[in-house]
């Protein structure tokens, strides 16, 4: 796909030769494998005069400066002009140009002819050759954006929910053996700073500081140890830490130092629920609060089902609830537990039976 096209004024006098280089145009082979420049010249004789309509060996080399430097890549064909002395190559033809020649803006292209040493002056390649890279991307110094779209790694949907609400959208498509997605941010830091982050931003604010959310890994220590930190921003203020995951596995929210797998710093809430009849409970309930005009029964989950869960169940009412452990499971190794009007209890599973850790009026 034709990119755009450099116009040149270069006559090179050589032993035999003289090429005038007047047109560089960079192509792309969409979805496919190599990219290629397209280079267009002139081969005239020695006096720069007489174009020649001949076969011709010519090499091209791409270089990182004008004179001398390093040579990035190279290429020779067999070029033969037609009427006029004009030829045309597809540089990358032969041997595919990678992307790391044009990781730097200042690149130059050597025309050597048969066996006479190479012309002076170089070529440089304006945009041409990095078109050829960045596609319908924009470069500016050592950065590239665009405005509009969506970016697809290792997919061709970059956008597989196809929200238009959402976009642009930066999808990572399976990779590896096992053709899992995987996004890695990397770091070489020795200190105790971060190592990598995602950052929301919400550029609408307009102010220097229009993070709004962030999550952060830090170094904790030792190589190998990271902590995870999650930042929100309230309504006015500045982004502050929420929650931590430290090294060893302790979750803190509302302090950086947790020393539980579970440190609130804070108050807590749980689900309350009301109920008047016969119910079972199960993962969504915690406390319960009974308020039956009748006797009533609360069926308890299979504890081997949910080792560890707890339950607070309240006789709120002036009847009696009795509470019920399933199958031949028990509680406090009796049957079942009959709470008085009035009274509530705090139940936990140890995956086989329930316990009462306290009875409360």
């Amino acid at each position: 796909m034709k990119r755009f096209t450099a116009v040149s004024a270069l006559t090179a006098l050589v032993a035999l030769w003289t090429v005038a280089v007047f047109g560089l145009v960079a192509s792309e082979v969409e979805a496919a494998v190599p990219r290629l420049i397209n280079f267009q010249g002139v081969v005239k004789d020695s006096a720069g005069n007489t174009p020649l309509v001949d076969q011709l060996g010519i090499t091209f080399t791409i270089y990182d400066a004008p004179l001398g430097g390093t040579a990035l890549w190279t290429e020779s064909h067999s070029v033969t002009m037609v009427s006029g002395g004009l030829f045309n190559v597809l540089l990358g033809e032969f041997n595919p140009i990678p992307d790391s020649v044009f990781e730097d803006t200042v690149r130059y292209v050597g025309i050597q002819v048969e066996s006479d040493p190479e012309m002076l002056p170089r070529q440089r390649l304006t945009s041409a050759g990095y078109a050829f890279r960045t596609g319908q991307w924009t470069s500016a110094g050592q950065d590239i954006f665009r405005l509009s779209g969506n970016v697809g790694i290792g997919t061709n949907i970059p956008n597989p929910s196809y929200e238009p609400s959402w976009s642009p959208v930066v999808t990572v498509g399976p990779s590896g053996p096992n053709q899992a997605s995987i996004l890695e941010l990397q770091s070489s830091t020795d200190v105790n700073s971060g190592v990598g982050a995602l950052v929301f931003r919400n550029v609408f604010i307009g102010a220097a500081e229009n993070r709004i959310a962030q999550i952060q890994v830090n170094r904790d220590g030792a190589d190998d140890a990271g902590n995870v930190m999650f930042f929100t921003r309230p309504a006015s203020g500045g982004l502050s830490e929420r929650m931590r995951i430290t090294s060893s596995g302790n979750a803190g929210i509302a302090t950086a130092s947790p020393n539980s797998k579970l440190h609130v710093n804070g108050s807590i809430a749980v689900a309350v629920r009301t109920v008047a009849v016969n119910t079972t409970l199960n993962e969504t309930d915690n406390v319960v609060i009974c308020a039956n005009p009748a006797p009533m029964v609360v069926n308890l989950p299979p504890a081997g089902t949910c080792p560890g869960r707890q339950y607070a169940i309240k006789s709120a009412s002036g009847s009696s609830v009795i509470i019920e452990p399933a199958g031949a499971e028990t509680i406090d190794a009796a049957p079942n537990r009959t709470l008085s009007a009035g009274l509530a209890v705090f139940i936990i599973s140890d995956g086989a039976n329930w316990y009462i850790l306290s009875n409360h009026h």
